[in-house]
């Protein structure tokens, strides 16, 4: 399943969320971002992606040390996390790292059928050259 492992604005701050998978009504992931304590906007991640990159185990330092808050939160004291989500149980998982184009950057991990759809999905956009990603 789809699980959004956390975000971070363009002002560093943290950014409660939730993925939700494509489905039978829709052809895109859509982040449902929190605006407040009743509110939240929907955020259709094809239409607004600005790049993507899946971390792997050679990259995910570069993640660590590139993405503040996300990064901490997720690679840093608590990388143990994502020990366990890339190599922790049989079942294959990936673990991607985005930024849409209003400076939104997040994390999340899908399973092998929904890694797929996303590659198929997204049109793939590396980072800029010499951005830190």
């Amino acid at each position: 399943m789809a699980k959004y492992l956390g975000g971070t604005d363009n002002q560093q701050e943290e950014v409660k969320a939730e993925l939700i998978a494509p489905g039978l009504l829709s052809n895109d992931f859509v982040l449902n971002v929190s605006t407040g304590i009743f509110s939240s906007e929907k955020i259709g991640i094809k239409d607004n992606i600005s790049f993507y990159e899946e971390v792997t185990q050679e990259n995910e330092k570069k993640f660590s040390i590139g993405w503040g808050i996300v990064g901490l939160a997720i690679f840093g004291p608590l990388g143990a996390l994502a020990g366990a989500i890339l190599g922790g149980d049989s079942k294959t998982k990936h673990v991607v790292a985005a930024q849409l184009e209003n400076g939104l950057r997040f994390v999340v991990q899908l399973d092998q059928d929904e890694f797929v759809k996303w590659v198929n999905l997204m049109p793939h956009k590396a980072a800029p050259s010499g951005e830190e990603v």
